[in-house]
């Protein structure tokens, strides 16, 4: 009966060590995550800016006069919203051409080239023809956090599998390691 005891305060005190351990590796591993993810999700604004930029340009100046902002895409009901929004700005603010999830009123994102953040969204301004062409892209906090609690969610869901499993094999394996001791109390 004592061996029992024994038995439980060891698989107790193993699974309780295991599953601290694992879970302080995972909120490690998604902080690390969240800064490569950070990185990761500013440079794609960054290149999407940046290659839009002489399309752009070289489609405005293609036409001849811009009478009121205009979609590059037509609207796809059928199909989720975009992950990158973008509006192109002349250097009064005008919002000259837009994505179709991009609001037709200009992002808050100030007229200079480089990253700007409010409390919904990362933008990216890349400027063309001597700053009088801005190309803003815009990506949603709710993106990131989507990917993150996703990445957390497979990490962390693996526990509530494996737990189970580790304390059958740990009871298993303590049972026949305390037997000698179970021997000795007969």
């Amino acid at each position: 009966m004592n061996n029992h005891s024994m038995t439980r305060r060891l698989l107790i005190g193993l699974m309780t060590s295991i599953t601290l351990i694992w879970l302080i590796a995972t909120a490690m591993g998604l902080s690390v995550m969240e800064e490569e993810y950070d990185e990761t999700f500013d440079s794609s604004l960054q290149e999407t800016a940046e290659r839009l930029v002489p399309l752009v340009v070289d489609d405005l100046f293609r036409k001849e006069e811009i009478v009121a902002p205009q979609q590059l895409q037509a609207a796809r009901p059928d199909e989720e919203g975009e992950y990158l929004t973008y509006q192109v700005r002349d250097k009064t603010g005008k919002v000259l051409i837009h994505s179709h999830d991009a609001p037709p009123t200009p992002f808050p994102a100030p007229l200079q080239g480089g990253f700007w953040s409010d409390d919904t969204h990362r933008y990216y301004t890349a400027t063309g023809v001597s700053n009088t062409i801005f190309v803003q892209v815009a990506d949603a906090f709710a993106n990131r956090r989507e990917a993150l609690s996703e990445t957390g969610l497979a990490l962390f869901l693996p526990i509530f599998a494996l737990l189970p499993l580790g304390l059958a094999l740990s009871w298993v394996i303590t049972r026949r390691a305390l037997a000698p001791v179970d021997d000795l109390g007969l």
